[in-house]
């Protein structure tokens, strides 16, 4: 048992060599094949990171009065999450939204199967693998240009992270983009995959949710023993995410899952013209790449472990002052969204306009237009706010006022709200 830097606990099992018993037969079910990953080996590591909460129910234990006030106590919690966890009606729409926060790859299989056409299936990878190779292009000459002044170790450390994130089209086996190329020819879907998560949840009753419910659980748990980093899907083991359509990044695996779900309405169409593609669609996947190398991320190697350090980028002066440069213009607790959120604008426009240079109309006003759609991404019912961020009309605000080329297209006057004197940079 030893102490890290950031101040969890690491224990060694050292699993003690055993007859092979019931309790070993039932690990060995629980896993979703008989490969070696799966099982609980004796140099495996668990990490405690709440150190005074496992220190304080391990006192706890040893008064033996007690253990039975902390058996309910744990039951009334798991009552609770149970209560929190299930449908809250049984009627079509919600039943939907059950099934898809239980049992979320089954769902994005049959949206795959059954609403997304060979064609259009096709013409989907090939716009998403188009626009990641153009962001990931711009994200490199943007390093390159190395406004932080960063030296070139911290400057590789950021190139490698972005030189191998991945794009998972659907979060469904094997439907990989790797944005570092450009690649027309979509790999076949793995169903055999989809086929191995799913094996070992029994028969589910047709009329007990309930016990449903509990099955399900279970299977989740099971989901999360499994884990690894080189996976080509997200596995999720939260209703939560589960349940979301919204694109997302995942550090350790250096991911980022689009669900088709999303490709769809004003935010994309295969015959959308290129300003409405980039403008939102462009928008949203460079706000994701952004994250791989935000603070939370950055300590997320190019393979999803772990990394000792960052090589000082976080402490680094200049990325100091860019972020208190965001925080002085408008405070927030969500750094990391703000960054991606300016980042993505700025990284979509420029690929935007390195593609499409000769098909401009001069006289036409493109740049008003790409705010104009930009922000319709920022539109939504009144009072709604994605957890973790600030609400829409802060969140667009920051962009365009730290954005030269908005200023320049509306005309805003210098030192107005919307063109500040001082305008902040991340990377």
């Amino acid at each position: 048992m030893v102490r890290t830097q950031n101040g969890s606990l690491e224990i060694n099992l050292e699993i003690p060599q055993m007859e092979k018993d019931e309790d070993v037969e039932y690990l060995e079910k629980a896993s979703f094949n008989n490969n070696d990953h799966s099982q609980i080996k004796p140099d495996d590591i668990v990490v405690i990171y709440d150190m005074d909460y496992f220190q304080h129910l391990m006192e706890t234990r040893r008064s033996y009065e007690l253990s039975e006030d902390i058996c309910i106590y744990l039951m009334v919690k798991f009552l609770i999450y149970l209560f929190k966890d299930k449908t809250q009606d049984f009627n079509k729409m919600e039943c939907i939204k059950d099934l898809r926060s239980k049992m979320d790859m089954a769902v994005n299989y049959i949206y795959h199967q059954h609403i997304i056409t060979n064609e259009t299936s096709r013409q989907y990878y090939e716009d998403m693998s188009y626009m990641a190779h153009k962001i990931y292009q711009q994200y490199m000459e943007i390093l390159e240009e190395n406004h932080l002044e960063l030296n070139s170790q911290q400057l590789e450390l950021l190139k490698n992270k972005l030189n191998s994130i991945r794009l998972n089209l659907g979060n469904l086996p094997q439907r990989i983009i790797y944005p570092q190329c450009f690649n027309k020819q979509q790999p076949s879907l793995n169903t055999n995959e989809i086929e191995n998560i799913f094996a070992n949840i029994p028969k589910l009753h047709p009329t007990n949710y309930y016990k449903n419910h509990l099955e399900l659980l279970k299977h989740r748990f099971w989901k999360s023993l499994l884990y690894e980093q080189d996976y080509s899907f997200y596995i999720s083991i939260d209703n939560n995410m589960g349940a979301s359509c919204t694109p997302m990044y995942y550090g350790p695996q250096n991911m980022v899952i689009l669900f088709q779900g999303y490709l769809q309405g004003h935010i994309y169409n295969p015959k959308m013209d290129q300003l409405s593609k980039w403008s939102l669609l462009g928008f949203t996947l460079a706000h994701e790449f952004t994250h791989a190398i935000d603070t939370s991320n950055m300590l997320f190697g190019p393979d999803g472990y772990e990394l000792d350090s960052d090589l000082g980028i976080k402490n680094h002066t200049n990325f100091q002052k860019s972020l208190e440069c965001l925080q002085q213009q408008l405070p927030t607790d969500s750094i990391e969204e703000r960054m991606a959120d300016l980042m993505g604008a700025q990284v979509a426009f420029r690929a935007y306009t390195k593609e499409e240079t000769d098909s401009q109309d001069s006289d036409k006003p493109w740049k008003k237009l790409f705010f104009l759609n930009l922000s319709k991404f920022f539109c939504g019912v009144k009072g709604f706010q994605f957890s973790g961020h600030d609400s829409n009309a802060q969140r667009l605000h920051q962009i365009v006022a730290n954005d030269p080329v908005f200023a320049e297209a509306f005309n805003c006057p210098a030192g107005s709200k919307m063109n500040p004197v001082k305008k902040c940079r991340v990377f």
